[in-house]
Order: C-alpha cells, then structure tokens, then sequence
C-alpha cells in the first residue's frame, strides 16, 4: 500500500505542475471547475499524502501564478473551499513542520479566506507542531496587523 501511495502521490504531483496540464487549478474556468473539483475530490479523498500534494498546488496557484479573478469565484461558487476545508479536516498528526509547504498554505489560506484560514489554524492546532503553531501566529499578527 504504502508503495502504491507514494507512486501515485508522485504522478499527481507531476501532473499538475506539468505545463499545460488539464488538471491543473489554474487550467480551469467556470465551465469545467465542477467537473475539475470532483475528479480533485475522487483522487484525493481517501490519501493524506494526495491531499497534501492537491494544497501545494492550491496554494502555489494562488501564491504565485495569482489566478484570474473569474478562476477563482468559479472555484469558490463550485464547492472548492469544502473541499480544502475538508482535507484540512483529515490532516494527520503528522500535518508539520517538516512538510517543506505547510507555512505556504497558512500565508495563502489566510489571505483568501476566513474559512480556510479557520481550517489550517484548526489542523495546525490538533497536530501540536510547536514549530508551525508558532509560524502561524505569526501570519495571525501580520493579519492583524493589517486590518489596523
């Protein structure tokens, strides 16, 4: 099993960083982000690892390629915030530190959203990663910071 996860944790992560990918976030509009967030959800509902690959990509869509506005409406009128809230709700003790893009998507999720930001705080919470509790109060300052 573990074997087979990896495996198919590596296809997805190539997949959708491919250039020109079909299931990439940023490949979609309004027409196809339905039928994009349930083959998301068919792949990655039941896999932590596929989880974990699918919020990279959400998040490095949003950090860095900023997709359009019309993108990112669809994903959220389609249901695409459940989904990642939902994922989020899965994440294992082992949601750290050591996952080289957790700090990524707290900056992210607090940016887009006072629903996933309410998620990644709250998965933050239960892994009890002293680390990544503390970079998330730092992003939680920054947002206060902010809106002063």
């Amino acid at each position: 099993r573990d074997f087979f996860e990896r495996t198919e944790t590596l296809a997805l992560k190539a997949e959708l960083s491919a250039v020109g990918s079909k299931r990439a976030l940023d490949a979609q509009n309004s027409d196809s982000m339905q039928e994009y967030l349930s083959s998301m959800l068919a792949t990655c509902e039941s896999s932590w690892p596929l989880q974990r690959v699918y919020l990279e990509h959400f998040a490095m869509v949003f950090e860095k390629k900023d997709p359009e506005k019309k993108i990112k409406e669809a994903f959220e009128a389609k249901g695409g915030y459940v989904h990642i809230v939902s994922f989020l709700k899965q994440a294992p003790k082992n949601f750290d530190s050591q996952w080289p893009a957790a700090l990524t998507c707290v900056q992210v999720f607090a940016k887009l959203s006072p629903v996933l930001w309410g998620a990644i705080h709250c998965a933050v919470k239960v892994a009890q990663d002293k680390k990544l509790q503390s970079m998330t109060i730092g992003v939680e300052k920054g947002m206060a910071a902010r809106a002063q």
